[in-house]
């Protein structure tokens, strides 16, 4: 039996229904995955807090370091959300050799480069499927796609715009369907990041940086949002035989530079892209060489996303079989990457716990 050991951080809805699924599924890994996955530690605000899950609380920990400093946890699973104090700890964890696996499409975007290095330099894993797209695999599809050349990247990428438009396009205004969404779980108390577009930025930004080799530019994304989109808008496009929808996109122009934007589309039938409703995300990849690859599926929620952080779980035990030894560092080097990588997440975590979830 394969045995790996994982300190997840954070025990949200995500992080939460990754402990849901590890439990469910202890007899289906072992049985078709000979692997025994044991969630040693779970990083939290408050031990205290009632959740919506059973956890032990002996799990439980506000201590950062109880994850990081462990030897025997292989695999660091991020499930906080947000850029810090996650970006720090993901560093720590690769400078000290453990594997990432993180849903976080902000920290992947925000620190793409940053955290490429650190992997690379001790050698871990650093895996993200579920930080665009949840379970669709378009991020473990991509690197091998664009052998070929990709002429475009484009979809649905946030569920919950997608989910709004959906219901305003059956007669519901903008402010019903967004109560709507939040009561049902899609759309958080603060809904901005998707209302403005940001979200789908974030996770248009992953798949251009793979599939053109581009260095996420933040700033350099045209974004609009649905803030303006009405109801009538919808309806007046319907009555033209048009999908109006919430369209990420990148492509590389003729003169070489890749263009990345973000905004409302009306999309005419027969598009692959025509017909994507409620919480639903879909990928197209089109090439020149392979015409056109369209990836659709659950894109949001707890459980397509602990679906991806497990597969990419088992990714991480699937390529240490397989591994090569990791390249020398330096041990001057790594004592002072993890010396300084030591203070930057006790500062880390101290604001961490001092704000309210």
């Amino acid at each position: 039996m394969r045995e790996i050991t994982v300190g997840l951080l954070g025990c949200g809805n995500v992080g939460g229904g990754f402990w849901q699924l590890i439990i469910g599924a202890r007899h289906h890994l072992a049985a078709h995955k000979n692997l025994s996955v044991d969630i040693r530690h779970i990083l939290v605000r408050d031990v205290n807090r009632p959740r919506s899950v059973a956890v032990p609380r002996s799990h439980l920990t506000t201590d950062p370091w109880r994850i990081l400093e462990d030897p025997e946890v292989d695999v660091v699973v991020e499930a906080m959300g947000g850029f810090e104090p996650a970006r720090t700890y993901l560093l720590e964890a690769l400078r000290r050799g453990k594997h990432v696996v993180t849903a976080n499409k902000v920290v992947m975007a925000r620190a793409w480069d940053e955290l490429h290095e650190a992997a690379q330099a001790s050698g871990a894993c650093l895996f993200y499927e579920a930080a665009a797209g949840a379970v669709i695999p378009v991020i473990r599809s991509l690197p091998g796609l664009s052998a070929a050349p990709v002429r475009a990247v484009y979809g649905i990428l946030n569920g919950t715009s997608n989910y709004i438009l959906t219901r305003m396009a059956e007669g519901l205004s903008q402010a019903d369907a967004l109560a709507e969404a939040q009561r049902l779980g899609y759309a958080e108390p603060d809904p901005s990041d998707d209302l403005d577009g940001r979200d789908a930025a974030y996770k248009i930004a992953l798949l251009a940086a793979l599939a053109f080799d581009w260095s996420p530019d933040l700033d350099g994304i045209e974004m609009k949002g649905i803030r303006n989109v009405s109801t009538e808008d919808i309806l007046a496009a319907q009555e033209a035989g048009f999908d109006l929808r919430h369209v990420a996109r990148a492509e590389r122009d003729e003169s070489g530079q890749v263009k990345v934007s973000v905004a409302p589309v009306e999309l005419p039938p027969g598009h692959p892209l025509y017909g994507i409703r409620g919480v639903e995300n879909a990928v197209v990849i089109e090439s020149d060489v392979f015409g056109a690859v369209t990836l659709k599926g659950a894109g949001a929620g707890p459980g397509p996303t602990a679906t991806a952080l497990l597969g990419d779980v088992c990714r991480v035990v699937d390529r240490l079989v397989w591994a090569e030894p990791s390249p020398a560092v330096s041990p001057a080097g790594a004592a002072a990457d993890v010396a300084a990588g030591a203070a930057a997440a006790a500062s880390a975590a101290a604001r961490w716990r001092g704000e309210s979830r």
